[in-house]
Protein backbone atom coordinates (compact mmCIF):
# COMPACT_ATOMS: atom_id res chain seq x y z
CA UNK A 1 0.00 0.00 0.00
CA UNK A 2 1.45 3.33 -1.07
CA UNK A 3 1.47 6.37 1.17
CA UNK A 4 2.01 10.06 0.54
CA UNK A 5 5.79 9.79 0.87
CA UNK A 6 5.84 7.14 -1.86
CA UNK A 7 3.79 9.44 -4.09
CA UNK A 8 6.20 12.30 -3.36
CA UNK A 9 9.09 10.06 -4.37
CA UNK A 10 7.39 9.24 -7.68
CA UNK A 11 6.75 12.93 -8.41
CA UNK A 12 10.19 14.08 -7.23
CA UNK A 13 12.06 13.31 -10.46
CA UNK A 14 9.76 15.50 -12.58
CA UNK A 15 8.70 18.22 -10.12
CA UNK A 16 11.04 18.39 -7.09
CA UNK A 17 9.53 21.51 -5.53
CA UNK A 18 6.03 20.07 -5.80
CA UNK A 19 7.21 16.78 -4.30
CA UNK A 20 8.87 18.54 -1.38
CA UNK A 21 5.49 19.90 -0.30
CA UNK A 22 4.02 16.39 -0.30
CA UNK A 23 7.05 14.89 1.43
CA UNK A 24 6.96 17.47 4.23
CA UNK A 25 3.17 17.76 4.36
CA UNK A 26 2.97 16.19 7.81
CA UNK A 27 -0.06 14.67 9.40
CA UNK A 28 -2.66 16.00 9.09
CA UNK A 29 -1.70 17.43 5.74
CA UNK A 30 -1.09 21.13 5.54
CA UNK A 31 -3.50 23.17 3.46
CA UNK A 32 -0.96 23.63 0.68
CA UNK A 33 -0.15 19.91 0.51
CA UNK A 34 -3.86 19.11 0.33
CA UNK A 35 -4.33 21.71 -2.42
CA UNK A 36 -1.44 20.29 -4.46
CA UNK A 37 -2.63 16.71 -3.95
CA UNK A 38 -6.12 17.65 -5.16
CA UNK A 39 -4.72 19.47 -8.18
CA UNK A 40 -2.49 16.53 -9.13
CA UNK A 41 -5.46 14.17 -8.78
CA UNK A 42 -7.58 16.46 -10.96
CA UNK A 43 -4.91 16.60 -13.69
CA UNK A 44 -4.65 12.82 -13.81
CA UNK A 45 -8.36 12.07 -13.35
CA UNK A 46 -7.82 10.24 -10.06
CA UNK A 47 -9.29 10.31 -6.58
CA UNK A 48 -7.09 12.38 -4.23
CA UNK A 49 -7.97 10.10 -1.31
CA UNK A 50 -6.70 6.99 -3.14
CA UNK A 51 -2.91 7.35 -3.28
CA UNK A 52 -2.48 3.96 -4.98
CA UNK A 53 -4.80 4.95 -7.84
CA UNK A 54 -3.12 8.34 -8.19
CA UNK A 55 0.37 6.80 -8.28
CA UNK A 56 -0.75 4.26 -10.88
CA UNK A 57 -2.22 6.97 -13.10
CA UNK A 58 0.90 9.14 -12.80
CA UNK A 59 3.22 6.22 -13.57
CA UNK A 60 1.08 5.10 -16.51
CA UNK A 61 0.70 8.50 -18.15
CA UNK A 62 3.46 9.28 -20.68
CA UNK A 63 2.64 12.98 -20.32
CA UNK A 64 3.08 12.94 -16.53
CA UNK A 65 6.43 14.81 -16.51
CA UNK A 66 4.89 17.67 -18.47
CA UNK A 67 1.71 17.73 -16.37
CA UNK A 68 3.62 17.70 -13.08
CA UNK A 69 5.99 20.43 -14.28
CA UNK A 70 3.01 22.51 -15.39
CA UNK A 71 1.42 22.23 -11.93
CA UNK A 72 4.74 23.11 -10.30
CA UNK A 73 5.31 26.11 -12.58
CA UNK A 74 1.79 27.42 -12.06
CA UNK A 75 2.20 27.36 -8.27
CA UNK A 76 5.93 28.07 -8.10
CA UNK A 77 5.59 31.26 -6.06
CA UNK A 78 3.33 29.63 -3.49
CA UNK A 79 5.56 26.53 -3.26
CA UNK A 80 8.68 28.66 -2.80
CA UNK A 81 6.92 30.66 -0.10
CA UNK A 82 6.02 27.41 1.67
CA UNK A 83 9.69 26.35 1.55
CA UNK A 84 10.75 29.70 3.00
CA UNK A 85 8.17 29.44 5.78
CA UNK A 86 9.68 26.11 6.80
CA UNK A 87 13.09 27.75 7.13
CA UNK A 88 11.56 30.71 8.98
CA UNK A 89 9.84 28.26 11.34
CA UNK A 90 13.19 26.68 12.20
CA UNK A 91 14.70 30.10 12.83
CA UNK A 92 11.72 31.09 14.99
CA UNK A 93 12.19 27.91 17.02
CA UNK A 94 15.79 28.87 17.61
CA UNK A 95 14.83 32.41 18.65
CA UNK A 96 12.21 31.04 21.05
CA UNK A 97 14.82 28.71 22.52
CA UNK A 98 17.18 31.62 23.12
CA UNK A 99 14.41 33.59 24.82
CA UNK A 100 13.35 30.70 27.07
CA UNK A 101 16.81 29.37 27.99
CA UNK A 102 18.64 32.65 27.92
CA UNK A 103 21.31 31.11 25.66
CA UNK A 104 21.71 29.91 22.12
CA UNK A 105 21.09 26.26 21.16
CA UNK A 106 24.55 25.09 20.16
CA UNK A 107 23.49 21.57 19.17
CA UNK A 108 22.40 22.81 15.74
CA UNK A 109 25.73 24.60 15.30
CA UNK A 110 27.63 21.46 16.32
CA UNK A 111 25.68 19.29 13.90
CA UNK A 112 26.21 21.85 11.14
CA UNK A 113 29.96 21.79 11.72
CA UNK A 114 29.99 17.99 11.60
CA UNK A 115 28.04 17.96 8.30
CA UNK A 116 30.28 20.65 6.79
CA UNK A 117 33.44 18.78 7.79
CA UNK A 118 32.05 15.52 6.42
CA UNK A 119 31.17 17.22 3.14
CA UNK A 120 34.63 18.81 2.93
CA UNK A 121 36.28 15.46 3.65
CA UNK A 122 34.17 13.83 0.93
CA UNK A 123 35.18 16.43 -1.66
CA UNK A 124 38.86 16.13 -0.72
CA UNK A 125 38.66 12.33 -0.80
CA UNK A 126 37.05 12.36 -4.24
CA UNK A 127 39.72 14.76 -5.50
CA UNK A 128 42.64 12.74 -4.15
CA UNK A 129 41.38 9.20 -4.73
CA UNK A 130 38.80 9.19 -7.54
CA UNK A 131 39.41 5.51 -8.32
CA UNK A 132 38.35 4.48 -4.81
CA UNK A 133 35.28 6.69 -5.06
CA UNK A 134 34.06 4.99 -8.22
CA UNK A 135 34.84 1.54 -6.80
CA UNK A 136 32.39 1.87 -3.89
CA UNK A 137 28.74 2.56 -4.75
CA UNK A 138 27.88 3.25 -1.10
CA UNK A 139 30.14 6.26 -1.24
CA UNK A 140 27.88 7.77 -3.93
CA UNK A 141 24.95 7.58 -1.52
CA UNK A 142 26.96 9.02 1.33
CA UNK A 143 28.23 11.84 -0.85
CA UNK A 144 24.68 12.64 -2.02
CA UNK A 145 23.46 12.80 1.59
CA UNK A 146 26.42 15.00 2.55
CA UNK A 147 25.64 17.32 -0.36
CA UNK A 148 21.99 17.61 0.68
CA UNK A 149 23.10 18.37 4.24
CA UNK A 150 25.58 20.96 2.97
CA UNK A 151 22.94 22.81 0.95
CA UNK A 152 20.43 22.58 3.80
CA UNK A 153 22.93 24.28 6.10
CA UNK A 154 23.68 26.95 3.51
CA UNK A 155 19.97 27.60 3.16
CA UNK A 156 19.36 27.78 6.90
CA UNK A 157 22.28 30.02 7.84
CA UNK A 158 22.65 32.12 4.69
CA UNK A 159 19.24 31.92 2.98
CA UNK A 160 20.70 30.34 -0.17
CA UNK A 161 18.02 28.74 -2.33
CA UNK A 162 18.97 25.12 -3.15
CA UNK A 163 16.45 24.75 -5.99
CA UNK A 164 17.60 28.05 -7.48
CA UNK A 165 21.17 26.76 -7.58
CA UNK A 166 20.11 23.51 -9.24
CA UNK A 167 17.92 25.28 -11.80
CA UNK A 168 20.72 27.74 -12.60
CA UNK A 169 23.16 24.88 -13.04
CA UNK A 170 20.82 22.99 -15.35
CA UNK A 171 20.28 26.07 -17.52
CA UNK A 172 24.03 26.36 -18.04
CA UNK A 173 24.27 22.88 -19.54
Amino acid sequence: MLNLKDLGTIIKKDAPLLASVLLTGGSPLTAIATLMLNEIAHYFGADATNIQDLATKISGDPESPNKLKEIENRHQEMLAQYQNENVDGARKRENDMVKSLGRRDYILDFLSIVVMLTYTFSVVFISLKPDQFTANPLFYTQFALNTIGFFTILRYYYGIDFWGIIKGFLKLK
